[in-house]
């Protein structure tokens, strides 16, 4: 009875024990509930950063506190570097984080709510004092970006797009960045538009790409953290719609320089108020009277204008007939040059091979007769035979010079040709080009640069040999005809069912008063080179026949050259 009794006290202690420790848990869990672990980046001024004080500050830090406040959350900041944050809101070691971009690769990883906490785009800088006239000016120079920042990726992606080749240097921080471009080390970097906003010791540039979203946002596997991040979002979203609220104070106390400086106004100031005041009143008066005029001849304007839109419309019928007509007249006009063209440059080698045949004929009768007479000799006939073989050769390199042109002229109009669509790795397709050409290289000293894209597309790759080996030997006939060394970038770039293929090089640029005419047939700077200026036209009419695409053209004579090719799929 005793040893019953001692058990049943046994396991009343335990349960009473259980029931302790499990209100203690509870209390304890709720206490941790009730702390938000944020991490901030400690050089991004003006939104986070640490002060001299060693603690957390910024237009951020200020907003996110009152707003956690409100819901009855106690912060709690850990300040570190970006690339240190970021592994540590994934593994949920912090809890929410001041702005994470919204990029396709981040989509599933974070619970994106409703309301940005910032939108902005990516800038370049440069030291202050220091100028940067033209992006293209970057070229081969040092850029500064901190490692895994977005705005550093965008940039990447934004010059590949461009055929720009920079030497990207990564920094771990802002400032090292920062500090990095004012010692000289890079010729600038990338950041966030609003880091420049208070960073007195670098300007920004024109330079600006990617506008994107940062949202106050957790991991998407913190389900704690979720409800509380939409109701952030949710709070956010009135004080932006409030002009009176405190995200306005902050802001402007952050972002703008409105500060009250007191001064002592004197005398004169208080008679010209008066003044102003009495004028003020005086052109009020004249208003009333001036506005009844002004409502009278609005009434007969508007009267007018019915009349003039009706004959501005006759009159824009009449100019589209005209535009109508006038394009016929071009077309009429671009065929006729097309075919003068063809004829005048077909009948050089015709014309040879012609002349050629005709003295044959006649050397052939001298022999016949010579052969008859019994008068033909082994010299005259040796003699003959040279000749003949000369004459031949001649006329074959002329005939085959005709039917070359004749060629070409069939292909400038490109809609029987090229017609099997199919799929292919782009980026491979395009080393492979490069590489039938390379033996064009071997001897020089000028190189090919490639920044690729592993996409697969469907298009026609035939097209698409025609056109890079096209703009390829362009570069190399006319770019480099004045150049040991010369550079050519390729740059393809496929996003949302589009193609873009920009190739630019380092030649010796194209005349501003050829630029409109380089895509005509016939045209070309080279003609005593043996080009004929059919290359460019036959390029141009593929692109827009075929793929249903556009090619523009740029360049700045002694600088570079740029042809960016567009398609869809």
């Amino acid at each position: 009875m005793k040893h019953r009794t001692y058990r049943l006290f046994k396991i009343f202690s335990l349960l009473i024990l259980m029931l302790s420790l499990n209100s203690v848990l509870q209390a304890q869990e709720y206490t941790d509930s009730q702390t938000i672990r944020y991490g901030l980046v400690e050089d991004f001024t003006p939104f986070t950063f640490v002060n001299e004080k060693g603690e957390a500050d910024g237009f951020y830090i200020e907003l996110f506190t009152e707003i956690i406040s409100e819901f009855g959350y106690v912060p709690e900041f850990t300040a570190a570097p970006f690339n240190d944050l970021y592994p540590m809101i994934l593994n949920n070691e912090i809890d929410m984080f001041s702005t994470i971009l919204r990029l396709e690769n981040r989509e599933t990883l974070f619970h994106w709510p409703d309301e940005p906490t910032v939108t902005g785009w990516g800038q370049f800088f440069i030291k202050a004092g220091d100028s940067l006239d033209d992006i293209y000016d970057l070229q081969h120079n040092a850029v500064a970006v901190v490692r895994d920042e977005a705005q550093g990726q965008a940039f990447r992606d934004y010059i590949a797009r461009l055929g720009i080749i920079v030497d990207i240097v990564e920094f771990e921080s802002f400032e090292e960045m920062t500090n990095a471009v004012l010692k000289g080390d890079a010729i600038g970097g990338v950041a966030h538009n609003t880091y420049l906003l208070r960073e007195s010791r670098v300007k920004p540039t024109g330079i600006i790409f990617s506008p994107l979203s940062g949202y106050t946002t957790c991991s998407a596997t913190n389900f704690r953290m979720i409800p509380l991040i939409d109701q952030f979002s949710a709070r956010l979203q009135e004080l932006k719609q409030d002009p009176d609220s405190y995200y306005w104070r902050m802001y402007r106390a952050w972002f703008e320089t409105d500060e009250y400086i007191p001064a002592v106004l004197p005398d004169w100031f208080t008679y010209a108020a008066v003044a102003a005041a009495l004028l003020v009143f005086i052109l009020l008066l004249f208003s009333w009277v001036l506005q009844g005029r002004v409502n009278a001849a609005t009434r007969e304007l508007k009267n007018l204008n019915d009349s003039l839109e009706e004959k501005v419309a006759r009159r824009t019928r009449d100019l589209e007939k005209a535009a109508e007509k006038l394009a016929d007249s071009e077309k009429a006009s671009i065929t006729m040059r097309l075919v003068s063209g063809i004829a005048h440059e077909v009948n050089t080698p015709i014309g040879i091979a012609v002349t050629a045949t005709s003295h044959i004929e006649e050397e052939i009768k001298k022999i016949e007769a010579s052969y008859k007479d019994e008068k033909l000799s082994m010299e005259q006939f040796e003699t003959f035979l040279s000749e003949a073989g000369e004459v031949l050769s001649m006329t074959s390199s002329n005939l085959k010079r005709a039917a070359d042109l004749i060629s070409d002229f069939r292909n400038v109009s490109s809609d029987q040709i090229y017609k099997e669509k199919r799929d292919i790795e782009l980026d491979a397709y395009i080393r492979t080009i490069i590489k039938s050409i390379q033996p064009q290289f071997k001897k020089t000293k000028h190189k090919i640069h490639l920044a690729l894209t592993q996409r697969k597309i469907e298009t026609y790759p035939d097209v698409l040999i025609h056109v890079i080996l096209n703009l390829i030997m362009n570069s190399l006939t006319h770019g480099f005809s004045d150049r040991e060394e010369g550079h050519i970038y390729i740059s393809p770039f496929v996003k949302d069912g589009l193609v873009r293929i920009v190739h630019s090089d380092s030649g010796c640029g194209i005349p501003q008063e050829s630029l409109t005419r380089i895509f005509e047939p016939f045209y070309t700077s080279n003609r005593n080179g043996g080009n004929t200026g059919l290359g460019l036209s036959i390029v141009y009419n593929l692109i827009n026949d075929v793929l249903k695409g556009t090619i523009q053209v740029e360049s700045r004579p002694g600088v570079y050259t740029k042809f960016v090719v567009e398609f869809k799929i």
